[in-house]
């Protein structure tokens, strides 16, 4: 027994004393800072078998298709080094990144190792935002919003030209610092009588290689000039009985104004006290008939006006009939 002890023991201190490589990198992270937008950077990592055995590097796998990897040598043996370059394309990115790369090894230790490496990608020229909203803008009165064109390189941006696409915008530029601040507005008493809503798009030259023209899409929607009160017909309530609503309709300008017809989506919905006589404030009642059968309804009420401003009211009625 105890010769057999013996040849298992040195057996155990043979195999625990066996060669193995032994990867080591000089770092496994690397920050590339601040990286303009569609530039190419590069980072070598070096790698080196510091153990006492062969050593390969079998495969990298990247982790997108914005970055590849270039291995110098795939065969090390103990005391050697390589290095593995990391190249990244900025193109696809905005804002901090974090992307990384698996190196598969013979390492019984570590068979895998993951490099990373991470970014701040900019633009030249850095919108606050490419969308500018107005609502309830007044037919008599203006609106205005503002756009930050904020420099992501530390130079001063300047703006070559301004193109306006309609008489009721208007944009003005401020410097200040490095950045330019754009002022649009919008005039209601220019915006054609017949138009509720649009969208425009407001186009922005600078002297930037990289964003030489950028473009502002403006939507826009006036305020109504008619006002109703309750917006929203509801009811529930059991089927089989009449049921009525009544609602007020006004100017907000107090301008005389005439309603000449209604329509209803549903031939059990109907608007009655609709007269073709001129006021500024006029009280309709919606009429939901008895032989509605039970159910839940979701209809529209549309009236036509004579307003300059305004020839279509829409007025939602919902009902839940039981």
């Amino acid at each position: 027994m105890r010769v057999f002890y013996g040849f298992f023991l040195i057996a155990a201190v043979c195999l625990a004393q066996a060669p193995e490589p032994r990867i080591a990198f000089d770092a496994i992270h690397h920050d590339f800072g601040r990286v303009l937008r569609g530039q190419k950077v590069s980072h070598k990592y070096k790698a080196a078998n510091n153990g006492d055995a062969p050593l390969q590097i079998k495969e990298i796998q990247v982790s997108c298709g914005c970055s590849s990897a270039i291995l110098g040598q795939r065969s090390l043996l103990p005391g050697e080094s390589t290095f593995i370059e990391v190249q990244y394309d900025s193109s696809g990115d905005i804002g901090a990144i974090r992307k990384g790369i698996d190196v598969i090894l013979s390492d019984p230790a570590n068979p895998t190792v993951g490099l990373t490496f991470e970014a701040n990608v900019v633009r030249e020229v850095m919108p606050s935002r490419t969308v500018v909203f107005f609502d309830a803008v007044p037919r008599s009165g203006s609106a205005s919003e503002t756009i930050r064109l904020e420099s992501g390189i530390g130079q001063t941006v300047t703006v070559k030209e301004i193109k306006v696409p309609v008489p009721y915008l208007e944009c003005e530029q401020q410097l200040i610092g490095n950045d330019v601040l754009l002022d649009v507005k919008i005039n209601g008493k220019l915006i054609p009588k017949h138009a509720s809503k649009g969208q425009d798009v407001l186009i922005v030259h600078t002297t930037s290689c990289h964003d030489p023209i950028l473009r502002f899409n403006i939507f826009w929607e006036t305020a109504s000039p008619i006002i109703v009160s309750p917006k929203q017909v509801t009811w529930s309530a059991p089927s089989g009985s009449e049921l009525r609503a009544s609602v007020a309709i006004a100017h907000s300008s107090d301008l005389p104004f005439r309603m000449l017809k209604a329509k209803s989506t549903s031939r059990y919905i109907k608007a009655i006290n609709i007269g073709k006589h001129s006021a500024a404030k006029h009280t309709i009642i919606i009429v939901m008939t008895a032989k509605t059968k039970p159910g839940m309804y979701r209809e529209k009420l549309t009236m036509n006006l004579d307003d300059p401003n305004q020839s279509i009211l829409e007025i939602d009625v919902i009902a839940a009939l039981r």
